[in-house]
């Protein structure tokens, strides 16, 4: 009887461990979650560690089908993942949009690595229903690097959503 109360004790510690690890990771994509993503730049500000946050989201997700977006925010996620810096920390944001954190307080370096970025997103394969259209994938983005300008994480991460929400205006496009 006891063997069998430490095997259910045993067994709930396990699910319980993988269910807290699961809450780090965004399902769909397998990437880290927003929540993971924001306790990172508030832990950073917090030190004063110097970082740059990239946020970017894929230029007309919400206006094709839930597959076809679907496949197009796993690719671009497999696409993040492989050719991030080494030091990135990368998650989603919302649907189809992601967040990166840079271990760089250079918003050149930040910018030309987006651009670059922008460039093999538009090398993806499109599906079916797009290649007639001729249409490739593009991205917009926002960059803001953490300095003595804001105040807290709040501050830099609104101002990280404004710089989106005027790139997405554009399509393609990357604010700072």
């Amino acid at each position: 009887a006891i063997a069998q109360i430490l095997g259910l004790n045993l067994s709930f510690i396990r699910t319980r461990q993988e269910h807290e690890r699961w809450d780090d990771k965004d399902r769909d994509t397998g990437l880290y979650s927003r929540q993971y993503l924001w306790d990172k730049i508030t832990e950073y500000s917090g030190t004063n560690t110097s970082f740059v946050l990239l946020l970017i989201a894929l230029d007309g997700c919400n206006s094709m089908g839930w597959e076809q977006s679907h496949q197009q925010i796993q690719d671009c996620a497999l696409l993040l993942e492989t050719h991030k810096p080494a030091q990135a920390i990368l998650g989603t944001i919302g649907y189809g949009e992601f967040g990166l954190l840079l271990g760089t307080k250079s918003l050149t370096a930040a910018t030309n690595w987006a651009e670059q970025l922008k460039q093999k997103i538009k090398k993806l394969p499109n599906s079916p229903e797009q290649r007639s259209q001729s249409t490739p994938w593009t991205i917009s983005g926002g960059i803001v690097a953490w300095d003595s300008v804001y105040s807290d994480a709040v501050e830099l991460w609104s101002k990280a959503i404004s710089c989106l929400e005027q790139a997405k205006s554009q399509r393609d496009a990357i604010f700072y």
